[in-house]
């Protein structure tokens, strides 16, 4: 009787625990449940899907944009109250605050949204939609520091969309009331993105009538500009035959070495890489050319410039340089020595005004030469030239002629003052 009591005792503990296990399991497994089935219902009824899991923040979300699409006011403001009681439990849910801000920005509230997307933008610093709309809001409102630094985010974290942010920075370029914020930004953190677009911009025609604006005061920011963003700007200037200014912003930007070697022409004596830009020595490459500054016997110096052919057709003008000189007489001269130049027309020295008119042509270089001065005069005349430039071509009419093999070198060249013109002296 004993022993039949304690085994019916152990049978009804048994049963009690599983009782107890399952109704265990079931807790935890409930609110897991509850999740499974509001994601089921999130798409089509977003409300069900609330009721089922209250906490669910793409749930709130998708109710969030139905109200405000269909629902009334009363809907709107349940639904405000379930996304606050989601974000009192998830309050880094950046995206809930932009939803809740679009539909205050939908109800007409636009100091509300404006919060909402303040907050939306630093817990989902990723979301562009919300960056935009703050951008263009601040922008509307006058905030345009602001506005400025969402933009500068969307181009950091979509570099490659930044072919589209960059219409703001255009917008704000164009506009005397934003350009002085985009000058502030540009100056005080040189943002990464800041070359590309000044080159962009100097680029651009439409920029004629501001881009000075957007570009002078970089000169002395915390953050000047480049040596890139310079000459981007130099270059922009002597295209609009601004050559006065284009010079002294070039010379303003040379190193101490560079200034060293500075004249009428500048690095005559080809010590210096090419600049490839503003005043300096131009080498651009060709094929059947090769162009470089090297030692030889007999240079002034450490380098002369050598120019090697490879006994082809080469349509040669590719070396020169841009010259910032007043009317008057002027005199170029220098130094060249030639190994087998094959060639029927010859080599040349000249310079041309605005590209196109030829003021002087030196001899033609052709055959084995040692090294041996050479020199012409030219005349800048009265009325100017926009654009003098120091150049050396092939003189070929057509392509037959352009045939060329062998090597010239060139040094000390030089440009200088012989006189004044006549209509001057007569004055």
């Amino acid at each position: 009787m004993g022993i039949a009591a304690s085994e019916a005792a152990i049978d009804r503990g048994s049963v009690w625990l599983k009782v107890s296990l399952g109704l265990f399991l079931a807790l935890i497994a409930w609110p897991w449940i509850r999740i499974t089935v509001s994601d089921w219902h999130l798409e089509a009824e977003p409300e069900n899907a609330l009721r089922w899991w209250p906490l669910s923040g793409a749930a709130a979300m998708a109710h969030l944009d139905s109200v405000a699409r269909t629902g009334s006011s009363g809907d709107r403001a349940q639904t405000e109250t379930v996304v606050r009681a989601v974000l009192s439990h998830a309050p880094l849910h950046g995206k809930l605050y932009a939803a809740m801000a679009s539909a205050k920005a939908q109800q007409g509230h636009l100091d509300d949204a404006l919060e909402l997307y303040r907050i939306a933008s630093s817990r989902a610093p990723r979301d562009k939609p919300t960056r935009i709309w703050l951008v263009e809001n601040l922008a509307a409102r006058g905030e345009h520091a602001e506005a400025l630094g969402h933009v500068d985010q969307l181009i950091r974290q979509a570099p490659r969309q930044s072919h589209y942010w960059t219409r703001y920075l255009d917008a704000y370029a164009g506009s005397p009331q934003g350009r002085p914020a985009l000058v502030e930004l540009l100056g005080a953190s040189a943002p990464p993105w800041r070359e590309s677009f000044l080159r962009r911009l100097l680029s651009t025609a439409a920029a004629a009538d501001y881009f000075d604006a957007v570009v002078a005061p970089l000169r002395n920011a915390v953050h000047p500009l480049t040596a890139a963003e310079r000459d981007a700007w130099v270059s922009r200037l002597i295209r609009e035959a601004r050559m006065a200014e284009a010079y002294f912003l070039w010379v303003e930007g040379l190193q101490d070495a560079e200034k060293a070697v500075s004249a009428n022409v500048h690095d005559g004596g080809f010590e210096l890489p090419p600049d490839n830009g503003g005043f300096g020595w131009h080498w651009k490459d060709v094929k059947g050319a090769f162009i470089g500054a090297e030692f030889t016997p007999g240079a002034t110096g450490d380098r002369a410039l050598s120019v090697e052919f490879a006994h082809r057709r080469v349509p040669f003008n590719h070396v020169w340089q841009d010259l910032m000189l007043p009317p008057a007489r002027y005199r170029l001269s220098g130094r060249a020595r030639l190994e087998r130049l094959d060639t029927n027309e010859g080599l040349r020295w000249e310079i041309l005004c605005a590209g196109k008119r030829t003021l002087a042509q030196t001899q033609p270089f052709r055959g084995d030469q040692e090294w041996k001065r050479f020199e012409v005069d030219f005349e800048v005349p009265p009325d100017g030239c926009p654009d003098v430039r120091l150049r050396l071509s092939l003189n070929a009419r057509v392509p037959a002629e352009s045939w060329i093999g062998g090597r010239a070198w060139f040094d000390d060249l030089s440009v200088v003052r012989v006189g004044l013109v006549v209509e001057l002296e007569a004055g």
